[in-house]
């Protein structure tokens, strides 16, 4: 209850000589249906007292200023009688009912601490202002078992495998696991996929040839005997992040590098769903583009983006961008350089990075490397040269959670939109495995007691 809303109520006290049949009562009745989270309040009839024409109950000392209330209250329904106490024993009092209350809503369900991930924002009790409840110390329970370790293996079931590089993408109906669309074009593997917002039909592909390619699985294809669809891109940006004076890669790279024409990662804005944002390996920037423009990309060897954010580098050579991921509301756009920081920017005015996350160890090592931000968006995982690595996003400079467990690169991460059981997030690297964790404090705090059990399972650490 506001203090405006107490100063209305006091205000509002009907006396007996004043008292409107037509206006509602105020007062405690008000603050007691406003606790309880009653709608709607339908007056029936008001109360009226039998008195001394000449008496005032005002000037009595001994008569109360407001009605006394009784309450009785049932899920079922809800039944408030008012009486008025008078001090004159020859006086009469008619008692009348005076209204009528709606069935309130169910009993709220109890907070469970391991879906408030999602569910964060709990109303002040005096205030009515949203608080932020703290979850790290969850995130420190969590633990991946034996039992959540998933190998790949090949058909033959003798070797490891990864996925592939075949500069396609691929369209698989989940229930047949049946392809159903190959799409063709880049000249090199692809690096990330983004579908449109609200349309399925519509997705963005950025690969390793400079080029971002959109794609609509309504625009006709070939049929192959097999029954598989080929596709062509249905818009082409070349050398999104290329210069004139440089567009071909130099002979020679790292493991795990890609060249300076590179488009890394692509991704769709829901605040405007015609813009795509992509980023490079080189320039370190985020460009977005105008997917309106259909068709007027074909020409251009080098479009010109529809606004690019602010580059400030923190070391003498350029460093790239390597992933790129929005928040579920779609206000916040983050971003993982070869720099060894993670970035978050305003999605709608781009610009320079708002805010940096880092770690003592965590090393952006490669392109392949992946983001990923929690359901509730509090939080944003990345992978890394070994461990996965979890930051609280209202708390920048505080040391991130290292998740333990992989024992190569991490690359591809992801939090589990089914909180049934409680966040999960997970974790795929090059050892050839995708690991799980779980809450489970307990058995975390066995592992922390017990060298054996924290080498045979994935624990979390600062």
């Amino acid at each position: 209850m506001t203090s405006h809303g107490l100063r209305a109520s006091s205000s509002s006290t009907p006396s007996a000589n004043t008292c409107d049949e037509n206006a509602p009562a105020r007062g405690i009745l008000d603050m007691f249906l406003a606790a309880q989270g009653v709608a709607s309040l339908t007056r029936k009839r008001s109360l009226k007292l039998t008195n001394d024409e000449n008496a005032d109950p005002r000037q009595s000392p001994s008569s109360p200023s407001a009605s006394s209330l009784f309450l009785a209250k049932s899920y079922n329904t809800t039944t408030v009688t008012t009486a008025a106490a008078s001090t004159r024993s020859n006086k009469n009092i008619h008692l009348l009912p005076v209204v009528a209350v709606h069935p309130p809503p169910s009993p709220p369900k109890s907070l469970n601490l391991l879906s408030v991930l999602v569910q964060r924002q709990l109303i002040g009790a005096k205030k009515l202002r949203p608080r932020t409840v703290p979850t790290r110390f969850r995130l420190k329970d969590f633990v991946s078992s034996e039992k959540d370790v998933y190998s790949f293996v090949s058909q033959d079931e003798t070797t490891l495998v990864s996925a592939s590089g075949d500069q396609t993408a691929k369209l698989h109906d989940i229930e047949t696991r049946a392809c159903v669309g190959v799409f063709s074009g880049h000249n090199g593997s692809i690096k990330s996929v983004s579908f449109k917002p609200n349309d399925n039909n519509i997705f963005a592909t950025a690969a390793r040839d400079g080029s971002v390619f959109v794609w609509d699985v309504r625009c006709s294809g070939t049929t192959s005997t097999t029954g598989e669809t080929t596709y062509r891109p249905s818009d082409r940006l070349l050398n999104v992040h290329a210069t004139k004076s440089r567009q071909s890669p130099p002979k020679k790279l790292k493991h795990g590098a890609d060249g300076p024409n590179t488009a890394s990662a692509v991704q769709y804005m829901i605040h405007n769903d015609n813009i795509l944002a992509s980023t490079g390996s080189l320039d370190g920037c985020i460009k977005y583009w105008d997917v309106r423009k259909h068709g007027s990309y074909f020409k251009l060897d080098y479009p010109t983006p529809l606004q690019t954010s602010t580059y400030i580098p923190r070391t003498k050579r350029a460093h790239g961008l390597a992933a790129m991921t929005l928040s579920p509301d779609g206000v916040s756009l983050y971003a993982v350089s070869s720099d060894n920081h993670l970035y978050m920017y305003n999605a709608s005015t781009l610009g320079a990075p708002l805010r940096h996350f880092t770690g003592e160890h965590f090393a952006c090592s490669s392109y392949y490397i992946k983001i990923a931000v929690s359901p509730d968006g509090q939080y944003v995982a990345s992978g890394s040269s070994k461990n996965l690595y979890v930051w609280d996003v209202d708390r920048p400079h505080a040391k991130p959670l290292i998740f333990h467990g992989h024992e190569r690169e991490v690359t591809a991460v992801d939090w589990a939109k089914d909180l049934g059981q409680g966040t999960q997030l997970s974790g795929c690297s090059d050892d050839a495995t995708v690991r799980i964790w779980k809450p489970n404090s307990q058995l975390a705090q066995e592992c922390r007691k017990d060298d054996k059990l924290r080498n045979t399972h994935g624990i979390v650490s600062e």
